[in-house]
């Protein structure tokens, strides 16, 4: 804006220059005009009448002065044009120095933009991410707050007087089957893999997506470990252990493949 307005400023005292010279020009033309009819008339005056010779005399040098004034007037105004014209070409070299400025700074000013939007884009993404990561972090918080003060699992199947627990954040409920018996880890069972090692669902938390099977360590279990789970033969989904006891481990629920929840009894294998 400041340029422009420079631009403007500069190109309306051109403006005004040119028509100071225009007026000098006219005035000097009106003179000469009247310096020749002056002449013209000295002339006649002189060829017609003798006896003002001296009138005529002063008032050729008056005229003559004047031109004398004029040419004078004349070689100044048009030193003065050299002047403006050569002020007026470095005026126009600066302007065009500062239009090649201004284009610099336009492609600099797009280049930074460019940046700032990119830049722009990865602080968002960043910030999704972030915001993303807080919200995790909260859930995660108000669930390990719901959960922490709650008992062990407590699994009794073999026998009564000999439990085994698992205390984790995920045991958030007591089990106690009645008198159920489920099978040992070492019994055969049949499955669409034909007999292989296997073991049963002993307990089940659909509040937090995991459930307890009654292989542990003395089985080789270990984290990681993922088991195909199965009722009557038909594959209901797979789960991986995310945590190992002595005899029972608990698994996180990875795919379900059925429209079946798991449930006690449901058999697993790897």
């Amino acid at each position: 804006v400041h340029i422009t307005e420079e631009r403007d400023a500069l190109e309306k005292w051109i403006e005004e220059i040119q028509t100071a010279k225009v007026k000098i020009e006219e005035r000097l033309r009106q003179e000469q005009v009247k310096l020749e009819a002056m002449t013209s008339d000295l002339k006649k005056e002189r060829m017609g009448r003798l006896s003002v010779s001296e009138s005529l005399s002063d008032n050729l040098s008056r005229v003559k002065r004047e031109k004398q004034v004029l040419q004078a007037e004349l070689s100044r105004v048009s030193q003065e044009k050299i002047e403006m014209e050569q002020e007026l070409d470095q005026l126009r070299e600066r302007l065009q120095e500062i239009n090649e400025k201004r284009d610099q700074l336009a492609i600099q000013v797009r280049s930074i933009n460019q940046i700032l939007e990119t830049r722009l884009r990865e602080i968002n993404q960043i910030r999704s991410i972030y915001e993303k990561t807080i919200d995790e972090a909260r859930q995660i918080a108000r669930v390990e707050a719901d959960i922490v003060e709650l008992p062990p699992i407590i699994v009794k199947g073999e026998s009564s007087h000999n439990p085994s627990t698992i205390s984790s954040p995920k045991s958030e409920f007591l089990w106690e089957g009645p008198n159920t018996e489920f099978p040992s880890p070492g019994m055969r069972g049949e499955s669409p893999f034909g007999e292989v090692k296997n073991g049963r669902i002993v307990a089940v938390n659909d509040r937090y997506d995991f459930v307890v099977i009654n292989l542990g360590k003395e089985d080789g279990v270990h984290e990681g470990m993922r088991f195909h789970v199965y009722r009557e033969g038909e594959a209901l989904g797979h789960v991986e252990v995310t945590e190992v006891r002595q005899k029972i481990s608990a698994c996180d629920v990875v795919v379900s493949e059925s429209s079946l929840s798991f449930r006690e009894g449901d058999l697993v294998i790897q």
